[in-house]
């Protein structure tokens, strides 16, 4: 699925207005061959951050950028509409839309507790 990134302010090309940008979606073979464009680095403390690899995304963008120029474009845009357009480019890596919940997280399973108040240790039965 391709994904259009709306630039900021029209770019003017061949005598023509650019408004948006359109990305198509990175093949499989493509991943394969390039890899991740950024990777998830984890310091002793266990926290985490991106490193993102340049060479990469710009391997992507020069394969992904639908326009005739290619990711040649980009040398066109401010730097708000490539940064928009590199985030886009990020957002087909990702396994699941942002927000949504893991799928394979297992639920938290609720321990029945006893019945203090009768003094017998019965699991209480619960409205």
């Amino acid at each position: 699925m391709a994904k259009t990134v709306k630039l900021s302010k029209p770019v003017k090309f061949h005598d023509k207005l650019l408004d948006e940008i359109e990305l198509k979606e990175p093949s499989g073979g493509l991943y394969v061959k390039l890899g991740d464009p950024r990777v998830l680095v984890f310091n002793a403390s266990g926290s985490a951050y991106w490193v993102e690899r340049n060479e990469t995304i710009s391997e992507y963008l020069e394969a992904c950028v639908a326009h005739e120029m290619g990711a040649h474009i980009i040398n066109l845009l401010p730097l708000e509409d490539t940064m928009a357009l590199k985030e886009e480019l990020f957002g087909f890596f990702w396994t699941r839309p942002r927000g949504e919940p893991r799928k394979n997280r297992r639920p938290r399973l609720r321990r029945p507790r006893p019945d203090l108040r009768s003094g017998t240790g019965d699991v209480a039965e619960r409205d």
